[in-house]
């Protein structure tokens, strides 16, 4: 019930367009920001205070649900400086709860979080949407970790010292920055890149290799040749002092720089810390700090370098934590969970869909009001029903990845909910 129609056994390489007359991609935009680990929506997008039986949050001693901070139509928790982002970007954001991941598994979470199956070997989000919307571009699908699967559809680049990376994207530089010179003059460099291309021709033609193999040289032969795209990627890109030290922001501001050269189109933004078992408060309050601090970011530089009107950013997670603390003071795992879903000034902004009791338990939501109301064909949300909406909204055909789902929710209908 929650799989995909078959794919086949064959699947596309991909086509990666060749740098001359590079053009920067000026389409739509997406950031996942994947908080690995098991966050917890009750002190973040989905508060809770305790019970007269359970202490679900301590933050919450002495609250009631009048208590509870609200920005717009959102209510949130206020632990872990989490006011600034729900104040400023609530026009912007549509938070989903009560999201079954359907396991206590990080490596199933993750993936069904990521590709709304539970199965192995299904594509991201990222990358379908990499693959239909920019599929020529040299690094349309950057992944920074988390869940990166491409079923083939596409590859994924990974950036790992930015500080290297200019190095790496203008390999005919050497020198220091104020005595720049090249290896080789620029017809020199075109007759070495066409050589190299003719040999790589030849290797990926030999009818001997396996398809892992084929496939493989079919990415390298087809990536070689964007020497136009990558120094454009590489001016771009400012210098050691201007680089952000943290490492989340970092992630978010190399996409952002990406999408700005027009040579990508996708990014995942990974976040961890969130695993815990111990000591809950102390370790999970870090963790949703770096969550709303790295939203922030990634939408003020997106701003500052002109592209946040055209970006759509999805936060999750593998699941949640529970409704309660264990004799460590940590929470362990629980699968029900949330989504939010940002875009500037969204018509569909400024709403809760999705409704959890005081307990954290989902409750089903009718498909016809996007309300907990009982109707007919109501149903408990999965990820899958996440997904199949993202889809339409962003304009993302099946592509033989079909969700067997029986009910769709429109949760981008401003007028339900």
């Amino acid at each position: 019930m929650l799989g995909y129609a078959s794919a086949g056994l064959a699947l596309p390489f991909p086509k990666l367009a060749l740098a001359d007359g590079f053009v920067p991609y000026t389409g739509e935009l997406l950031v996942t920001i994947q908080a690995n680990g098991g966050w917890d929506v009750s002190s973040f997008c989905d508060p809770k205070i305790n019970t007269e039986s359970t202490i679900l949050n301590n933050w919450a001693n002495g609250m009631t649900a009048n208590d509870l901070p609200k920005a717009g139509n959102i209510p949130y928790a206020p632990f872990a400086n989490n006011a600034s982002l729900f104040e400023r970007f609530s026009n912007s954001m549509l938070v989903i709860n009560g999201v079954d991941m359907q396991t206590n598994a990080h490596g199933t979470g993750r993936t069904h979080t990521w590709s709304g199956r539970t199965a192995r070997g299904y594509p991201s989000l990222t990358a379908l949407f990499a693959y239909e919307k920019a599929p020529q571009l040299p690094v349309s699908y950057l992944n920074f970790g988390g869940y990166a699967e491409t079923a083939r559809l596409i590859r994924f680049s990974r950036i790992d010292k930015v500080g290297e990376l200019r190095r790496i994207l203008e390999p005919n530089i050497t020198g220091s920055a104020a005595k720049i010179r090249n290896y080789y003059s620029k017809n020199d460099l075109n007759d070495i890149i066409t050589a190299q291309q003719e040999r790589l021709a030849r290797i990926k033609s030999d009818t001997s290799l396996l398809p892992r193999q084929k496939f493989a040289m079919e990415s390298y032969y087809e990536a070689r040749p964007n020497v136009d795209a990558l120094e454009h990627f590489a001016s771009v890109i400012p210098g050691d002092s201007d680089i952000e030290s943290s490492k989340s922001l970092s992630q978010a501001q190399m996409a952002v720089l990406g999408f700005k050269a027009g040579v990508t189109c996708a990014a995942d933004v990974e976040l961890g810390g969130f695993d815990t078992h111990t000591n809950h408060d102390s370790l999970q309050e870090p963790a949703l700090s770096s969550v709303s601090e790295t939203i922030e970011y990634l939408w003020d530089y997106a701003e500052a370098q002109g592209v946040a009107d055209r970006l759509t950013v999805i936060v999750g997670s593998d699941f949640a934590r529970t409704p309660y603390y264990n004799n460590s003071d940590g929470k362990n795992h629980w699968p029900i969970g949330s989504y939010l879903i940002m875009k500037k000034n969204a018509s569909w902004a400024n709403r809760v869909i999705g409704t959890t009791d005081e307990y954290q338990n989902a409750l089903a939501l009718n498909p016809q009001t996007l309300k907990a109301d009982g109707g007919a064909g109501s149903a408990i949300l999965h990820p899958m029903h996440i997904h199949s909406a993202l889809r339409n909204e962003l304009g993302l055909s099946t592509n033989g990845f079909q969700f067997s789902n029986p009910e769709e929710f429109d949760f981008f209908n401003p007028n339900l909910g």
